[in-house]
Protein backbone atom coordinates (compact mmCIF):
# COMPACT_ATOMS: atom_id res chain seq x y z
CA UNK A 1 0.00 0.00 0.00
CA UNK A 2 0.92 3.63 -1.00
CA UNK A 3 1.55 5.93 2.00
CA UNK A 4 -0.58 8.95 2.06
CA UNK A 5 1.03 12.09 1.17
CA UNK A 6 0.29 15.99 1.86
CA UNK A 7 0.98 19.21 0.25
CA UNK A 8 2.44 21.70 2.25
CA UNK A 9 0.56 25.01 2.59
CA UNK A 10 3.27 26.44 1.04
CA UNK A 11 3.11 24.73 -2.04
CA UNK A 12 -0.98 25.33 -1.91
CA UNK A 13 -2.69 27.81 -4.14
CA UNK A 14 -6.42 28.06 -3.16
CA UNK A 15 -8.37 29.85 -6.22
CA UNK A 16 -11.96 28.68 -5.25
CA UNK A 17 -12.55 29.25 -1.32
CA UNK A 18 -11.14 30.91 1.39
CA UNK A 19 -11.72 30.03 5.51
CA UNK A 20 -13.32 31.99 7.26
CA UNK A 21 -14.71 31.80 10.89
CA UNK A 22 -15.13 28.31 12.61
CA UNK A 23 -12.76 26.57 9.76
CA UNK A 24 -15.99 26.93 7.31
CA UNK A 25 -14.78 27.95 3.60
CA UNK A 26 -16.35 30.43 1.76
CA UNK A 27 -16.86 31.15 -1.85
CA UNK A 28 -14.47 33.76 -3.45
CA UNK A 29 -13.59 32.78 -6.76
CA UNK A 30 -14.08 30.26 -9.31
CA UNK A 31 -12.43 26.81 -8.92
CA UNK A 32 -9.65 25.23 -11.44
CA UNK A 33 -11.07 23.18 -14.10
CA UNK A 34 -7.48 21.84 -16.09
CA UNK A 35 -4.01 22.24 -14.91
CA UNK A 36 -0.61 22.04 -17.31
CA UNK A 37 2.57 22.46 -16.71
CA UNK A 38 5.18 23.95 -19.16
CA UNK A 39 7.70 21.21 -20.11
CA UNK A 40 10.44 23.34 -22.01
CA UNK A 41 11.03 27.49 -22.01
CA UNK A 42 8.03 26.92 -18.74
CA UNK A 43 9.08 24.50 -17.20
CA UNK A 44 8.18 24.81 -13.28
CA UNK A 45 5.39 27.46 -14.48
CA UNK A 46 1.78 26.05 -14.25
CA UNK A 47 -0.86 27.19 -15.79
CA UNK A 48 -4.23 26.40 -14.13
CA UNK A 49 -7.43 27.63 -16.42
CA UNK A 50 -11.07 28.13 -14.31
CA UNK A 51 -14.51 28.12 -14.50
CA UNK A 52 -14.60 32.47 -15.14
CA UNK A 53 -12.60 31.78 -18.02
CA UNK A 54 -8.79 32.77 -16.42
CA UNK A 55 -5.50 31.73 -16.90
CA UNK A 56 -2.96 31.78 -14.01
CA UNK A 57 0.40 31.00 -14.71
CA UNK A 58 1.85 29.97 -11.53
CA UNK A 59 5.63 29.88 -10.91
CA UNK A 60 6.21 27.06 -8.84
CA UNK A 61 10.10 27.48 -8.82
CA UNK A 62 9.78 30.62 -6.32
CA UNK A 63 8.23 30.33 -2.98
CA UNK A 64 4.52 31.06 -2.25
CA UNK A 65 5.18 35.23 -1.11
CA UNK A 66 2.40 37.77 0.27
CA UNK A 67 4.15 40.48 -1.47
CA UNK A 68 5.54 39.47 -4.54
CA UNK A 69 2.90 37.72 -6.57
CA UNK A 70 4.28 34.51 -8.25
CA UNK A 71 0.98 34.49 -10.24
CA UNK A 72 -0.28 35.81 -13.18
CA UNK A 73 -3.49 35.76 -14.02
CA UNK A 74 -5.34 37.16 -17.51
CA UNK A 75 -9.00 36.36 -18.75
CA UNK A 76 -8.59 34.36 -21.97
CA UNK A 77 -12.62 33.75 -22.36
CA UNK A 78 -15.70 35.04 -21.19
CA UNK A 79 -16.94 31.18 -19.98
CA UNK A 80 -15.13 28.46 -18.32
CA UNK A 81 -12.29 27.06 -19.49
CA UNK A 82 -12.70 23.18 -19.66
CA UNK A 83 -8.81 22.27 -21.49
CA UNK A 84 -5.53 23.43 -22.41
CA UNK A 85 -2.24 22.62 -24.33
CA UNK A 86 1.15 23.93 -24.35
CA UNK A 87 2.59 23.64 -27.88
CA UNK A 88 6.18 21.93 -28.28
CA UNK A 89 8.47 24.44 -26.63
CA UNK A 90 5.76 26.28 -24.90
CA UNK A 91 5.67 29.11 -27.12
CA UNK A 92 2.02 28.86 -27.49
CA UNK A 93 -1.08 27.99 -25.33
CA UNK A 94 -4.13 26.67 -26.24
CA UNK A 95 -7.33 27.23 -24.30
CA UNK A 96 -11.04 25.21 -25.29
CA UNK A 97 -13.94 26.79 -23.66
CA UNK A 98 -17.80 26.57 -23.32
CA UNK A 99 -18.04 29.87 -25.37
CA UNK A 100 -17.24 27.46 -28.42
CA UNK A 101 -13.94 28.45 -29.52
CA UNK A 102 -10.42 27.77 -29.05
CA UNK A 103 -7.89 30.48 -28.06
CA UNK A 104 -4.14 30.25 -29.33
CA UNK A 105 -1.92 32.35 -26.79
CA UNK A 106 1.93 33.45 -27.27
CA UNK A 107 3.78 32.84 -24.05
CA UNK A 108 7.04 34.26 -25.59
CA UNK A 109 6.44 38.00 -24.39
CA UNK A 110 6.21 39.18 -20.86
CA UNK A 111 2.56 39.85 -21.36
CA UNK A 112 0.21 36.63 -23.02
CA UNK A 113 -0.88 37.60 -27.01
CA UNK A 114 -3.77 36.46 -28.19
CA UNK A 115 -2.91 35.47 -31.83
CA UNK A 116 -5.82 33.12 -33.41
CA UNK A 117 -9.29 32.66 -32.36
CA UNK A 118 -10.68 29.38 -33.68
CA UNK A 119 -14.58 29.01 -34.25
CA UNK A 120 -16.25 26.07 -36.10
CA UNK A 121 -17.64 23.76 -33.13
CA UNK A 122 -21.16 23.73 -32.20
CA UNK A 123 -21.05 23.24 -28.37
CA UNK A 124 -18.60 23.43 -25.85
CA UNK A 125 -15.04 22.46 -26.59
CA UNK A 126 -14.32 20.24 -23.88
CA UNK A 127 -10.43 19.03 -25.03
CA UNK A 128 -7.61 20.56 -27.09
CA UNK A 129 -4.07 19.19 -28.10
CA UNK A 130 -0.90 20.42 -30.25
CA UNK A 131 0.25 17.64 -32.92
CA UNK A 132 3.42 16.60 -31.12
CA UNK A 133 6.28 18.85 -33.25
CA UNK A 134 4.24 21.22 -34.28
CA UNK A 135 2.86 25.02 -33.57
CA UNK A 136 0.21 25.26 -36.00
CA UNK A 137 -1.84 21.89 -35.84
CA UNK A 138 -4.25 21.56 -33.13
CA UNK A 139 -7.14 18.91 -32.57
CA UNK A 140 -10.09 19.73 -30.70
CA UNK A 141 -12.96 17.37 -29.30
CA UNK A 142 -16.60 19.73 -28.90
CA UNK A 143 -19.79 18.51 -26.33
CA UNK A 144 -21.40 18.38 -30.29
CA UNK A 145 -20.14 15.01 -30.64
CA UNK A 146 -17.51 16.28 -33.30
CA UNK A 147 -13.21 16.37 -33.70
CA UNK A 148 -11.97 19.02 -35.65
CA UNK A 149 -8.64 19.46 -37.00
CA UNK A 150 -7.08 22.74 -37.29
CA UNK A 151 -4.05 24.50 -39.42
CA UNK A 152 -3.09 27.91 -38.00
CA UNK A 153 -0.83 28.76 -41.22
CA UNK A 154 -4.36 28.59 -43.29
CA UNK A 155 -5.11 32.57 -43.15
CA UNK A 156 -9.01 31.66 -42.46
CA UNK A 157 -8.13 29.56 -39.68
CA UNK A 158 -11.18 27.28 -40.50
CA UNK A 159 -10.48 23.59 -39.78
CA UNK A 160 -8.91 21.80 -42.04
CA UNK A 161 -11.12 18.61 -41.28
CA UNK A 162 -13.45 17.08 -39.40
CA UNK A 163 -15.30 13.66 -38.00
CA UNK A 164 -18.50 13.53 -35.93
CA UNK A 165 -18.49 11.13 -33.26
CA UNK A 166 -21.74 9.33 -31.96
CA UNK A 167 -22.18 7.37 -29.20
CA UNK A 168 -22.55 3.46 -29.45
CA UNK A 169 -26.36 2.47 -29.69
CA UNK A 170 -27.14 -0.32 -27.23
CA UNK A 171 -29.36 -2.96 -28.76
Amino acid sequence: MLPDFVSSESSTYNFDNEVVGGGMHQAKGAPPFCVEFGRSKLAGKLAAADEEGFVSLIDTTKPKDERESNVHKWMCHRNAIFDQAFSDGDSLLATASGDQTIRVWNMDDREPELTATLRGHKGSVKSVRFRPESQHEIVSGAREGSIVLWDTRIATASPVGSMEVKPLQRR
